[in-house]
């Protein structure tokens, strides 16, 4: 029996048309909202993905379109070992948005598949959306990166409160998806006879002069292979050599467009701020040097060996950032993630949910490759729409190979959007065997996960309270509001707080408690263990005081400057003068490093608060080794020159001129 819209009765379809918008809306505003990284985003999206849901099941409540069972079964595994992975997580004041943003996007893959399916157009809908919304956010970057000192293009993808939120390697990834659908609304621009064909290329040449100013070396080797593979594309379809000279002199035009946006942002930029320099970055001399290579390595060891120690649910969604930190080697070398999907995924949900991600993405695309490309039959979905979202998958995958930045919901939405489409042409039109059951599996999971976002977003709002009143130095105030979010799940950093307000105010036993409440949602966090030792300290606990910063300090040396001097100062407060002398030889080289991190400002440390840590142990050490206070004294003076220095230059580097 064949389903289609005009077969609705007019309330449904109205519904239907209403999903749609909301989506479409929903798609435009993670992009444009800092990317969607911010978690208001994550919540919006557990709702509109229930709704998306809701609405089809309402409207074809007996007549699914038949996914292939194995693609759905997979899907809906991937979710439930993702929600099994964070209920065993050893982080899970954590995660939690990992979980809601998983739900959220499988149930939009299967949405989109079905909607494409039935023929609703959503295809075209989709990939206008994603063109008009990154040509926007192309416009606003623009403006950001000639006015505001961040060295580097990030589109939307920044969060302006903080000096540090700025993600110019997620705005590469972003374009590696969006460029191809520019090019597809370009090329129906190019085919209405009227206005001059050169014109639709212009905002193409904008989008590309924005991934260039991007400086992003992963995400330009993603490009190339991207275009590769369309020219290969284009190749299979036997173009006359007339069409071929033709696309030639739009890419040109294109690329040439891109250029001179690139000259005029930077000479625009070079009269306010300092402009990168193409070729540092190219030959790794910039102030990072190879360290993005050298440090990726590291992250992709310490994944790999994480994954094996827990290989089945692995240690929980988000757990890589407290976890990896034991397993440093260099100073600040740290990262949120192993920057690889399949490693962060085999590492925090179990190798089992990393090769479920790997046969939905790699079957859907195997899929059109083989149906598309080799038989192409044009009853299907245009060929033009199913290229565009194979070419930017393919486009997010690679640059997801070495970096991951599918947690900006502004990439995540559309990549699944758009597999979503490559899936579309799987589905049978046909009723499907027992569909209450894929109604009733999606609908009960999504409806929990639905309900967790609903009672969790009431805790959020209440935590925001009391962040920003410990911002402002209302310190009673922020701890009601913390004491009335102390049921959250998703509580972040919230017990560490309350501790160290509850410290302040002198209730050791208050802050105490939450610690332990703290260690017993998350057991990895070097932090937990630091504030435990300041607490132990005041309550005069000698034991208690070594033994937690001496955890501390195992898992986060390399970090903190300030808990190397805590179990230091301890080791020398309670007489471990044997210790001491042990392991002065280690000591020696870790202030070594943080001497020279600071004196190179890797990663920005000279701006940070280690820094003045750095001299307080330089101090330290000279009076614990008293014979080499020559080499402390001068090493403390140069961290303080070097830090002077970075303040000063940042001090006088011009104030932004949009906020």
């Amino acid at each position: 029996m064949q389903l289609s819209l005009l077969r609705l009765e007019p309330s449904l379809r109205m519904q239907e048309r209403i999903a749609q918008a909301v989506l479409l809306a929903f798609l435009v505003f993670s992009i444009l909202w800092r990317g969607g990284k911010s978690l208001d985003a994550v919540w919006l999206l557990a709702v509109v993905a229930w709704l998306c849901m809701y609405q089809f099941w309402r409207a074809h409540p007996r007549m699914e379109q038949r996914l292939p069972w194995w693609l759905w079964g997979g899907a809906m595994l991937y979710l439930l070992l993702t929600i099994a992975s964070y209920c065993v997580s050893s982080t899970a004041n954590y995660g939690l948005d990992e979980v809601l943003r998983t739900g959220a996007f499988i149930a939009l893959f299967l949405w989109m598949a079905r909607g494409v399916g039935l023929g609703l157009g959503l295809g075209g809908k989709v990939l206008r959306t994603i063109a008009m919304s990154a040509l926007a956010a192309a416009g606003v970057g623009y403006a950001v990166y000639v006015l505001q000192p961040v060295s580097r293009f990030v589109g939307t993808f920044f969060d302006w409160r903080f000096h540090t939120d700025y993600w110019p390697n997620a705005w590469g990834q972003f374009v590696l998806l969006a460029w191809p659908a520019v090019v597809w609304w370009s090329v129906e621009k190019l085919r209405k006879p009227r206005g001059n064909r050169y014109a639709p290329l212009l905002p193409l040449g904008m989008l590309l002069g924005a991934l260039l100013l991007s400086y992003s070396r992963g995400s330009m080797l993603a490009f190339s292979a991207q275009l590769a593979l369309w020219a290969a594309l284009l190749w299979r379809s036997a173009l006359p050599m007339h069409a071929w000279l033709r696309l030639l002199r739009r890419a040109a035009a294109a690329c040439l467009v891109a250029l001179v946006c690139f000259t005029l942002a930077n000479t625009l930029r070079s009269r306010i701020y300092t402009v990168e320099s193409v070729t540092e970055k190219a030959t790794f001399t910039a102030d990072e040097g190879t360290s993005s290579v050298s440090e990726r390595r590291q992250f992709w060891d310490a994944a790999v060996s994480l994954a094996l120690e827990r290989p089945i649910l692995g240690w929980g969604p988000y757990s890589f950032r407290f976890l990896q930190p034991g397993t440093q080697q260099h100073i600040l070398a740290t990262s949120d993630h192993p920057h690889n999907v399949l490693l962060k995924l085999a590492m925090e949900r179990g190798i089992a949910t990393m090769l479920l991600f790997m046969g939905i993405a790699g079957a859907v695309l195997a899929w059109h490759m083989r149906h598309f490309l080799v038989r192409a039959p044009q009853q299907q979905m245009p060929i033009q729409e199913a290229h565009v979202a194979c070419i930017a998958i393919i486009g997010v995958l690679l640059h997801n190979m070495i970096d991951y930045n599918l947690q900006f919901v502004g990439i995540g939405l559309p990549f699944w959007l758009l597999l979503g489409m490559l899936a579309a042409p799987m589905v049978r039109r046909r009723p499907a065997p027992l569909p209450w059951l894929r109604r009733g599996a999606e609908g009960l999971l999504m409806t929990a996960l639905l309900i967790v976002a609903v009672l969790e977003g009431r805790h959020l709002l209440l935590s925001s309270l009391g962040r920003r009143a410990e911002a402002a130095g209302e310190y009673v105030r922020a701890l009601y509001w913390y004491e009335q979010s102390a049921a959250q799940r998703f509580s972040r950093d919230l017990h560490l707080s309350r501790a160290q307000l509850w410290l302040q105010q002198g209730d050791t036993e208050a802050a105490l408690a939450a610690t332990k409440v703290y260690k017993e949602q998350n057991t990895e966090d070097a932090r937990a263990y630091r504030v435990h030792g300041d607490i132990c300290t005041v309550q005069q606990d000698g034991e208690c005081v070594l033994q937690q910063y001496r955890e501390a300090y195992r898992r986060n040396r390399y970090n903190d400057a300030g808990t190397v001097y805590a179990l230091i100062a301890a080791l020398q407060r309670y007489g471990m003068h044997e210790e001491l002398e042990e392991r002065r030889e280690e000591f020696n080289a870790l202030l070594d490093q943080y001497v020279q991190a600071i004196d190179g400002n890797v990663h920005f440390i000279a701006l940070s608060r280690n820094a003045e840590d750095t001299v307080a142990l330089t101090n330290l050490l000279r009076d614990i080794y008293p014979e080499d206070e020559p080499r402390y004294a001068v090493l403390g003076a140069g961290v303080e020159r070097q830090m002077q220095r970075e303040r000063e230059k940042l001090s006088a580097r011009p104030p932004g001129y949009l906020w």
